[in-house]
């Protein structure tokens, strides 16, 4: 079962970045996270690398992302830049959900 985020709530993602199997320095790296939605629509928004020699990024939510009318299942990934080397996470699938109303069908 997927994990599930509840509509209006803040949420720490956090990104252990790892190239060829062992932890990535991402100390220069740009890293984004995507949120792709139900709808197929896609946010992304800029993560801090809070870590970068242990390959640590986390991003922060704000309480607006996760609205009732989005809903359902989604999935996220993240992306890592550091010059020329560029790596996508594979997706991990979610679920919005509002405590007030059923879920969607």
């Amino acid at each position: 079962m997927s994990e599930v985020v509840t509509v209006g709530s803040t949420k720490t993602w956090e990104l252990i970045a790892k190239k060829d199997g062992v932890v990535w320095d991402i100390s220069s790296a740009v890293v984004t996270l995507y949120f792709v939605k139900q709808d197929s629509s896609i946010v992304s928004f800029n993560a801090p690398v809070t870590d970068g020699i242990n390959g640590i990024a986390k991003y922060t939510n704000l309480s607006t992302l996760f609205v009732s009318a989005d809903r359902g299942t989604w999935f996220s990934v993240w992306k890592v830049a550091d010059g020329s080397v560029v790596e996508y996470s594979v997706g991990e699938v979610f679920t919005v959900a509002d405590p007030f109303l059923r879920p969607p069908a």
